[in-house]
C-alpha cells in the first residue's frame, strides 16, 4: 500500500522537516503499542516549495505483531489509522485503513 502526503515550507528559509508514518490499532486485538513508527522521511525545502513524501506500507510486515500462544508473528484484523506528522504528538494527517480476516 502506498501512502502519499504533501509537505510545503510556508516560511521564510529553507528548513528540513522529518515527516514521520505512525500506525494506529483502532481496536487492537490483543496488547500493543498505541502508535508505531512504520516510516520516516527527511525532506530540505526551500521557501515556498512543497513535495510529495510516499511511503509504501507492506501489511506483513508493517501491521505485524507478535502472538504469545502461536509463537509467531500475525497480522491481527481490524481497523487501524494511518497517522503523519512532525511527531507521534504532532500528527497533521490522518486516515483509515482496514484490515480483513483472511478467508
Amino acid at each position: 500500500m502506498k501512502v502519499s502526503v504533501k509537505v510545503k515550507n510556508s516560511g521564510q528559509r529553507a528548513g528540513d522537516e522529518v515527516v514521520q508514518l505512525y500506525l494506529h490499532p483502532l481496536e487492537p486485538a490483543r496488547d500493543r503499542a498505541n502508535k508505531e513508527l512504520r516510516g520516516f522521511q527527511r525532506v530540505t525545502l526551500q521557501p515556498g516549495e512543497e513535495r510529495t513524501v510516499d511511503f509504501t506500507l507492506v501489511p506483513e510486515k508493517d501491521l505485524r505483531t507478535w502472538d504469545e500462544q502461536a509463537g509467531a508473528y500475525v497480522v491481527d484484523p481490524g481497523r487501524y489509522e494511518v497517522q503523519v506528522g512532525a511527531s507521534s504528538a504532532d500528527i497533521r494527517v490522518r486516515a483509515p485503513l482496514s484490515i480483513r480476516p483472511k478467508k
